[in-house]
């Protein structure tokens, strides 16, 4: 009885990780911190062109289907050092 409480145990904290680690993937910054990012990489660059007016309604997110896309995206876009790094940005198969 013992080894099956400590097997129930061990698959409940396993399964709670996973679901967490899960949860850290698919869950990607707000557009508002993305646009500000773009913005000031923007404004660094003299041959970006930006516009702060029409990025929130690109960057939000997806209604049904591309969840961890989506996210991997934003994470790349947010992380990127300059502009022409943050438009590279696509998502990896």
């Amino acid at each position: 009885m013992k080894l099956v409480n400590v097997a129930l145990a061990f698959s409940l904290i396993v399964a709670c990780a996973a679901g967490v680690l899960w949860h850290m993937e698919l869950r990607a910054p707000p557009p508002e911190d993305v646009c500000a990012h773009l913005l000031s990489l923007a404004r660094e660059d003299a041959d970006a062109r930006f516009d702060p007016r029409r990025c929130l309604r690109r960057l939000q997110p997806p209604k049904k289907f591309g969840v961890r896309p989506y996210a991997q995206r934003m994470k790349c876009m947010k992380d990127a050092g300059s502009f022409a790094a943050a438009m590279q940005c696509r998502v990896r198969a």
